[in-house]
């Protein structure tokens, strides 16, 4: 809560030092709607409007696993009503890239997930992948983010070679999964939940994998 007293507070310094007439703010998130970035996202949004008088839009730019929507925030100018919901993946641009972090919202543990008939254990899962290829391909929401990173970690550990599928999104990921189109999907906890009736989890971070996001 104090971070989103924070943010607020940080709001109101923005739309104040614009134009009064115009109370509007933009947020950007580089991933798509229905993620965890983007729930986040909405449920400031909700509480900036409920409590002043600011419009709060939220923009999704997905892509390239937050770098996209990194870049363009970047590159607006003379803009003081932005704002951009940022991801552990969105790390992958420069140190010195000029974004100035404002706090953290969430943090949470990355987990790798699998449909409900495939083998029970990581062992398993990786032992039965020595001889069927098809349970290498692992989907994330994005090529060089933290969960593209943590497969290819954890397949080589095993000495397999991972065959990444880049989404624009983890919903779309793990939809990819319940589906059939890949064997599994490594994606924030929170994106998970939706489907755990459906999937299960066969590897989360802090539980072998010393990593997590916020």
């Amino acid at each position: 809560m104090r971070v989103l007293a924070l943010i607020t507070a940080i709001v109101l310094t923005l739309v104040t030092s614009s134009d009064a007439h115009e109370r509007k703010l933009s947020l950007v998130v580089g991933f798509t709607a229905g993620g965890t970035s983007s729930t986040a996202a909405r449920v400031i949004a909700e509480e900036v409007e409920k409590n002043h008088d600011i419009e709060v839009m939220v923009e999704n730019k997905p892509g390239a696993g937050g770098s996209i929507a990194a870049g363009y925030v970047k590159r607006q100018t003379n803009v003081q009503t932005l704002l951009f919901m940022s991801a552990t993946s969105s790390l992958k641009v420069a140190p010195d890239f000029g974004l100035v972090p404002i706090g953290v919202i969430a943090t949470y543990p990355y987990v790798a997930v699998i449909k409900l008939g495939a083998p029970g254990t990581l062992d398993a899962y990786m032992e039965r992948a020595k001889s069927d290829s098809s349970l290498e391909n692992v989907a994330t929401a994005g090529a060089a983010s933290i969960p593209h990173l943590l497969g290819e970690k954890m397949f080589e550990s095993y000495g397999l070679s991972m065959r990444h599928i880049p989404n624009t999104g983890s919903s779309q990921a793990i939809q990819g999964v319940y589906g059939g189109h890949y064997s599994m999907a490594i994606v924030p906890l929170p994106d998970f939940l939706p489907f755990k009736d459906n999937l299960r989890i066969v590897a989360q971070t802090n539980q072998g994998l010393a990593t997590g996001g916020w």
